[in-house]
């Protein structure tokens, strides 16, 4: 995060509005993110937030809507991590960008497979 706030990166890190917990937006606040002094509890808070947030997400009204927004979220993701990627910042390991792909996949999978019967019975499920 330090790298990311020197190269007036850490923005396009920042959690969209909503998905707060106290403590965390101190990190985006314009000082040294290391230097905040964040716990351990309060990142693992943040993460479940984060976690349950994009659960509450997750689907839309009809399943080919549902694929679309996940591919939308598969591209953003990739682009935000590429372009910090390129400039140095990078989760060492942590971060999405090497299983973009694999998602992609598992999303065209799904698609061949089950997507008819998804489809069919979207509004039951």
């Amino acid at each position: 995060l330090d790298i990311a706030q020197r190269l007036n990166l850490l923005s396009l890190m920042q959690p969209r509005e909503g998905i707060s917990v106290d403590g965390i937006n101190a990190l985006f606040a314009g000082g040294q993110p290391s230097s905040i002094g964040l716990s351990e509890q309060t990142a693992f808070r943040h993460f479940l937030v984060s976690l349950r947030s994009q659960a509450n997400t997750a689907t839309a009204t009809t399943f080919d809507a549902t694929v679309n927004n996940h591919t939308h979220l598969l591209n953003e993701a990739e682009t935000v991590l590429r372009s910090l990627a390129s400039r140095g910042v990078s989760g060492q390991g942590r971060d999405f960008l090497d299983i973009v792909s694999a998602n992609r996949g598992a999303l065209e999978v799904l698609l061949e497979t089950r997507g008819a019967m998804l489809r069919r019975y979207w509004d039951t499920i």
